[in-house]
């Protein structure tokens, strides 16, 4: 019982690692997104 236990723990922990990772990556690119557009917006206003 304690070991079947054991192993969901393990596997949900590895689902949210992945999740986390995900949400990481996707901030990342729409910060990057979010930097780019505003440097094109910069430039056409000069």
């Amino acid at each position: 019982m304690v070991l079947r236990f054991k192993r969901l723990v393990n596997k949900s922990t590895e689902y949210l690692k992945k999740y986390t990772v995900g949400i990481d990556r996707g901030v990342k690119i729409a910060s990057q997104i979010g930097d780019l557009s505003y440097n094109l917006d910069k430039n056409s206003q000069k």
